[in-house]
């Protein structure tokens, strides 16, 4: 397995992930319900939820390969369908349901956050005639947000991506005693080694990352107050996505390279 690899894994496995979802497929409501979570999704990074660790619909099917994201329009916003997609995400896993219906010019929207079991983390109740709409949700999401990111933060605790990325690029088993064996000057030119090419590596990342995020940035756009962007739904994802698993492999592939460094130092001052 490399070392990318290594670290991917790591990173999608330490994050406590929240997809946030459409869960039912309503007559005439399906772009107001993905205008919703696109608000839902921006709102939470608003309130402090990491980027890397929020899904879109196409994203939580990609790391769970069940089907069952691909039919989360079938939920039809029942909590307990919620609950099963939850668990397929693991022990933290949360799902974000965006329900929209309509009659007539009103629009009325049922906003659920649930983890695996148990009740609602947050929920959300909003009905507004469409001119209304947009004022309606840029008022309602902020504490909704607000509170799942603070439930969120108090059942998972902080995301343990870089010391799970650090643990899997140690070459050296840290049972294994350094000094005075055959192998140690060996070992601390592959521990200096390995220290100069992950740096670079995370340098490269970087580099890609900051600018797909410069050109994400410059699709936003502010629509009755409310920010949206100007690229597609799939596009906007599938950018966002980019942009999150770069600079999250660059922020691994960084730490991985300073405790490489601080090894090869240690060894070489020990001689």
């Amino acid at each position: 397995m490399t070392l990318l690899t290594l670290v991917l894994a790591a990173a999608a496995a330490g994050a406590a992930p929240v997809a946030v979802i459409a869960d039912s497929k309503r007559p005439g409501t399906e772009a107001a319900a993905d205008e919703l979570v696109s608000a839902v999704y921006l709102a939470l990074v608003e309130a402090g939820v990491p980027r890397d660790a929020l899904l879109f619909e196409e994203q939580a099917e990609g790391r769970t390969r069940s089907g069952s994201f691909a039919r989360a329009r079938q939920c039809e916003g029942r909590t307990l369908c919620l609950h099963n997609l939850a668990q397929q995400l693991g022990s933290t896993g949360v799902v974000v349901g965006v329900d929209v219906g309509r009659v007539s010019n009103e629009l009325a929207a049922h906003v659920v956050a649930v983890s695996s079991s148990g009740p609602p983390l947050a929920e959300l109740e909003l009905s507004a005639d469409v001119a209304m709409w947009s004022a309606a949700v840029k008022q309602a999401l902020p504490g909704f947000a607000r509170t799942l990111a603070g439930k969120r933060e108090a059942a998972a605790g902080p995301d343990v991506v870089p010391a799970v990325a650090e643990r899997a690029l140690l070459p050296v088993p840290v049972s294994q005693e350094v000094s005075g064996r055959p192998g140690a000057p060996a070992l601390k030119w592959t521990a200096g080694a390995g220290a100069a090419a992950s740096l670079a590596i995370a340098a490269v990342l970087l580099g890609v990352g900051a600018s797909d995020k410069a050109a994400y940035d410059r699709t936003l756009v502010q629509v009755d107050g409310l920010a949206a962007t100007t690229l597609t739904a799939a596009q906007a994802r599938q950018l966002g996505g980019r942009v999150n698993t770069e600079l999250s492999v660059a922020l691994g592939f960084a730490l991985a390279g300073a405790a490489l460094a601080a090894i090869a130092a240690w060894l070489f001052v020990r001689g």
